[in-house]
């Protein structure tokens, strides 16, 4: 038999309409009587059709709704966000997403310097918000502070410092794999990596699949990765091209594409160039510190796939409120999204 509110309502001793706001997280519910109609909601096996939700957001029209059902937080105003493809993609994917699940989203900015989460967590619970999505934030934001228990909550992309939570982001590794077996079969025998000084969870993925790939190589042609960091950065790349000669490069650093260009100018041996992630994380405007290059749009390179890791957070919030499940999950889930090739002049590409 199919659970319905007031066979719900029945069973905890409430009204329908406290279901009703229970189901909507509403901050006049007192915990207590929260939780024990959530309980019932979960042995009933009680779900909310999104589609229904949506045909109720159609009949609705044009009226504004009183409140949204999940927020957006990132640490980018929406001006500065303009500057950021690849942000500006993941808040999108968001939007678009949620639009068709008939769930309303907001947008809510947090200071990186002091986000005052006690205040944040405040605002989310007298609005009635019971999902959220966390865009990435800076590493200098101080540790999330929210009322997990009682809110349905994912990342898009890796947000420091948020751990814990299921997770939409690129697939790092199977990127690399795809990356290497099209350059092999476009004929490179000698890829070498460059990779930032300091580790994080998408570098790691990149370095660990290059390696895994580059240890069924002949010796001779397995090159080193090399580890940038510090003033010498540039030379080290430069005594690094000389001394191993790769053939391509492969990195998510935009300096690198100057210093390439540095060495063609220089008339060294140039090897050819592919970038991890055009307009990503990584991207020009974050790593070249005068800009992208002129020649950015001719770079062969993996394009950031921020809609579809913004859609695919909001998924993951949508699946938790369908199955009343709010908090930290105790075996966290990561949804990987594949990234489409940019096919260029900085490097060739064999078929997949």
């Amino acid at each position: 038999m199919t659970a319905t509110l007031l066979s719900v309502a029945r069973e905890s001793g409430v009204s329908t309409m406290t279901v009703s706001r229970v189901i909507h997280n509403h901050p006049k519910v007192s915990r207590e009587t929260r939780d024990r109609v959530l309980a019932i909601l979960k042995k009933l096996n009680y779900r909310r059709s999104p589609f229904h939700a949506a045909w109720h957001v159609s009949r609705r029209g044009d009226r504004v709704p009183s409140r949204p059902s999940i927020v957006f937080l990132c640490g980018e105003t929406p001006e500065s966000m303009k500057g950021l493809p690849w942000m500006d993609a993941i808040w999108r994917g968001v939007q678009e997403r949620a639009a068709t699940l008939g769930l309303m989203v907001d947008y809510f900015h947090v200071a990186p310097g002091n986000p005052g989460w006690r205040r944040i967590g405040g605002i989310l619970e007298a609005r009635g918000v019971n999902g959220v999505v966390v865009g990435p934030l800076p590493a200098e934001c101080a540790p999330i502070e929210l009322p997990f228990d009682n809110l349905a909550i994912s990342a898009a992309d890796y947000s420091q410092p948020l751990t814990g939570v299921h997770r939409a982001t690129q697939n790092h590794y199977d990127g690399m794999q795809r990356i290497f077996s099209r350059l092999l079969a476009a004929g490179y025998a000698r890829p070498g990596m460059v990779g930032p000084g300091a580790s994080d969870p998408r570098s790691r993925q990149w370095m660990g699949a290059f390696l895994e790939r580059q240890s069924w190589l002949p010796e001779r042609d397995r090159i080193p990765p090399l580890r940038l960091g510090g003033p010498g950065a540039e030379r080290d790349f430069r005594r690094w091209c000389r001394q191993f000669r790769p053939d391509v490069v492969l990195t998510a650093l935009g300096e690198v594409v100057s210093w390439r260009e540095a060495l063609t100018r220089n008339r060294s041996v140039t090897p050819d160039l592919f970038l991890l992630d055009l307009d990503g994380p990584f991207s020009m405007e974050r790593s070249f510190p005068y800009g992208p290059p002129p020649c950015s749009m001719d770079l062969t390179g993996l394009s950031y796939p921020g809609a579809l890791i913004g859609a695919a957070a909001v998924d993951l919030t949508a699946a938790q409120l369908r199955n009343y499940e709010h908090g930290l999950p105790a075996m966290p889930q990561t949804f990987r999204v594949q990234s489409p090739f940019q096919e260029g002049k900085s490097c060739r590409l064999g078929k997949e």
